[in-house]
């Protein structure tokens, strides 16, 4: 501060501040230093329009290169009052709109960046394609000659199973195939001769002594299970179980029992019609037709 002309210089960072003309400068100096320390507090440089608001009405304002300067009011006509007052409310819109951030413009490609982006895009895009082509075909190349090498190795050492397997298909097509043998014989069989034969064979068999026993047991044997149901079913003395089946059994035992299985032959079962009568019993050269001789 120097004592000719009060001046009291107030500095922060890059921001100075003089104080002109004032009677007691320390009485504005007080405020200004608290706006300095709040905005060293936020982190931030202080505002030329705080200050003036806190030197406005006492003071007039000027602005210059190099910092803000304060100085004491004088006397002044009305006029001049509302020349200061419109400069200050023109300093004051200068600043307001210093502080508001430009408005984005919106930014224009030109017709022929768009063109060269779109020519650059598709030989990109050509390159690329070119580049996977190639490197199909190089994988195409490479898996024939491994398949080359393969065949030739094959060739060069065959292979034991493979020759074993294909010996013996050829020994199987060198071996006459028995399909056709197999017809012959069948429409061989199916002549008129093998129709008679096959006929005489059955009538042997059924006319052997065991197949005709066996015929008579069992239409004797269908004869008593017709009886016994007959008999149930028109109401007669009820059977014991046990007994009616221990029954059917026995007889089915004998009719299934192979023929010799003992020592003895079987007795002939004689239906109801081959019965032989006790008159006829001396007579032992004759017997009932249609019936055998018993064993």
């Amino acid at each position: 501060m120097s004592g000719d002309s009060k001046t009291l210089t107030l500095s922060y960072a890059g921001f100075t501040c003089a104080l002109e003309g004032f009677a007691d400068p320390f009485s504005l100096a007080g405020p200004i230093a608290a706006h300095f320390r709040e905005a060293e507090a936020r982190g931030s440089a202080p505002e030329a329009a705080v200050i003036q608001r806190i030197a406005e009405g006492a003071v007039l304002v000027a602005a210059d290169a190099a910092g803000v300067t304060l100085r004491a009011a004088t006397a002044c006509a009305p006029e001049a009052a509302a020349s200061v007052a419109a400069r200050l409310m023109r300093l004051r819109a200068a600043m307001e709109a210093a502080r508001q951030p430009a408005a984005p413009q919106p930014m224009s490609v030109p017709a022929h960046r768009e063109a060269a982006a779109e020519e650059a895009v598709r030989a990109f895009v050509a390159a690329e394609r070119a580049e996977q082509a190639q490197t199909e075909a190089c994988e195409r190349a490479r898996t024939l000659e491994r398949a080359r090498s393969r065949i030739g190795r094959l060739k060069a050492e065959p292979d034991p199973l493979l020759l074993e397997e294909l010996a013996r298909i050829e020994q199987d097509l060198a071996t006459p195939c028995p399909a056709h043998d197999a017809g012959r014989q069948l429409a061989e069989a199916t002549g008129e001769d093998a129709v008679e034969r096959i006929l005489d064979k059955t009538r042997s068999q059924m006319g052997a002594p065991e197949s005709r026993r066996r015929i008579s047991a069992l239409s004797h044997l269908k004869a008593a299970v017709a009886a016994t149901v007959a008999e149930r079913l028109s109401g007669g003395p009820p059977e014991d179980e046990g007994n009616r089946l221990g029954a059917y059994r026995d007889d089915l035992a004998r009719v299934v029992r192979p023929g010799g299985a003992d020592g003895h032959p079987p007795p002939l079962l004689l239906g109801l019609g081959e019965r032989v009568d006790p008159a006829d019993a001396g007579d032992e050269g004759t017997a009932p037709a249609g019936t055998s001789p018993r064993p």
